[in-house]
């Protein structure tokens, strides 16, 4: 794909003045306190995307107020990534941009891999929820991976699911690992991890996957209960053996 670019506009309107033109991955400042309703943005840093996509509200434009390089103006909201990630490999990085719809089972992400300012190659997945964090990560003593992209769920409220899904990464190649749950409440903890090579308590050439419960029945009496379910995967060649199910 080539090189996108975005106006800064003198107004929140498709019409009004240019200001200047913003490259992909050009970064500005989101000067509002109120998010957007279709992209869930507050007061922070953005990276420019894809920068064709518009959404729209109230049958108009949706913009948000900016600043770039000093200038004050409005962006459309379709414009933005909610954050970019670089990599060790140069002039490689992705932005992530956000696909809110206000439903659990319909929110997604579209993760954009960026090299030499081109967009080289793009993988949409779906999020359980919306407060996120992205991060990019060593490798983890697998073989063959440059790479790990780690999403982080944060539950908003008791009782709501959270939990983490792990990408192993090598240019032009994301491949999903595995998604890992989690969730709490006033009488119980459930919580999914995968322990790395590089992990302690790791092993070579192995992703331990461990499910923990924690139950409490009688609090005065400190009645409770763990159990810990455990299971060996192997890693060769880019993948787990046997295949991994978050359903496991």
């Amino acid at each position: 794909m080539a090189k996108s670019t975005a106006t800064l506009k003198s107004k929140p309107l498709d019409n009004s003045k240019p200001l200047a033109s913003l490259s992909l991955g050009d970064m500005v400042i989101v000067t509002t306190t109120s998010p957007s309703k279709s992209t869930g943005k507050g007061s922070g840093t953005y990276p420019n995307s894809s920068l064709e996509t518009r959404y729209k509200t109230e049958n108009s434009l949706d913009f948000l107020p900016v600043t770039y390089q000093g200038k004050s103006g409005y962006i459309a909201t379709g414009a933005l990534g909610i954050a970019k990630l670089h990599t060790q490999v140069p002039k490689t990085y992705f932005i992530v941009k956000s696909n809110f719809m206000g439903s659990t089972t319909n929110d997604s992400l579209t993760i954009f891999e960026i090299s030499d300012n081109q967009i080289v190659n793009e993988y949409s997945t779906l999020i359980f929820g919306s407060l996120i964090s992205i991060s990019v990560n060593g490798n983890a003593g697998l073989d063959s991976v440059t790479h790990l992209l780690r999403i982080d769920y944060y539950s908003e409220a008791c009782g709501d699911e959270s939990g983490m899904t792990y990408f192993t990464w090598n240019p032009q190649d994301l491949k999903l690992l595995g998604h890992l749950a989690a969730s709490a409440d006033p009488e119980s903890q459930y919580g999914e991890a995968f322990y790395f090579p590089s992990d302690v308590g790791g092993a070579p050439g192995k992703v331990i996957f461990r499910a923990e419960t924690y139950e409490i029945f009688d609090e005065t009496t400190n009645w409770t209960r763990r159990s810990v379910e455990e299971r060996v995967f192997t890693w060769s060649q880019g993948y787990l053996t046997p295949a991994f199910k978050s359903e496991e």
